[in-house]
This record gives C-alpha cells, structure tokens and sequence, in this order.
C-alpha cells in the first residue's frame, strides 16, 4: 500500500519525496489540495476558468490517488472511516465548485480540510518528538 501511495505522488508531480516518510507525504498532500482550492478560487474570481478546473482536477486527484488509498480501514477503525467520509466530502464539494464555479463550495472544502490539517500536522509533530505515532 505504502509503495502504490508513492507512486500516486509521484505521478503529481512531487519532487524530492522519493524517501519522505508516510507521514511527510500525507502533509505535503494535505498542503497541495489547500493550495489547489486557494488558486481555484482566485481563478474563479479572475473568470480563468480553464486554470480553475486544472487546479480542482488535480485537487481531487490528490484525494482520490493520494489520500483514499492511504487509509487503512482494517486497523484505522472509526477514524479512517470517518476520514474516508469527509475525503468523499470534499471531492462532491470540489466536483460542484468546478461544475458551478462557486466560491462558496470551495470554502465549505477549504473549512472542511483546514482542521484535519492542522490535527496531522499536530499529530506528526508529537510523533516526531516522541518517536510514537
């Protein structure tokens, strides 16, 4: 799982992650579809419609060929079932965004995301001082 996860990363064009951990790669993930849903909102304003949909492309991507496989249901229990709900969450927010260019529903998955961020990141961090995860 681990290896086909890599290679969904790679193929997004990430560089340098070749021997990042499951963890470091999750983050930067995290931190792509954060920046693909800022840039698709700003396209949005701009009428650059074409980039817009590029961005939240790649956007559901990441979720769909990064996160989703990522998640092991077997041993995550509630909590990788729960993530798995708010990842297909936010690909129908992301897919609406795009098929209806509203602001609005990029927001609702930015708000949506930006917590589950900021616990990995806290999560990650204890882990690193601890050697636990």
């Amino acid at each position: 799982m681990y290896q086909k996860n890599r290679q969904a990363y790679a193929q997004q064009e990430f560089s340098g992650l070749e021997f990042a951990s499951k963890e470091k790669l999750i983050s930067v993930i995290y931190q792509e579809i954060m920046a693909c849903i800022n840039d698709a909102y700003g396209f949005i304003e701009m009428g650059s419609i074409p980039q817009k949909g590029k961005r939240i492309g790649k956007a559901v991507s990441l979720i769909q060929d990064g996160l989703m496989p990522a998640l092991d249901l077997n041993t995550g229990g509630e909590i990788a079932q729960n993530l798995q709900g708010i990842y297909s969450f936010l690909i129908t927010k992301l897919t609406y965004a795009n098929l209806h260019n509203d602001k609005s529903a990029l927001m609702d998955a930015k708000k949506t995301l930006l917590p589950i961020i900021e616990a990995w990141n806290s999560a990650t961090a204890k882990e690193q001082n601890t050697g636990k995860f």
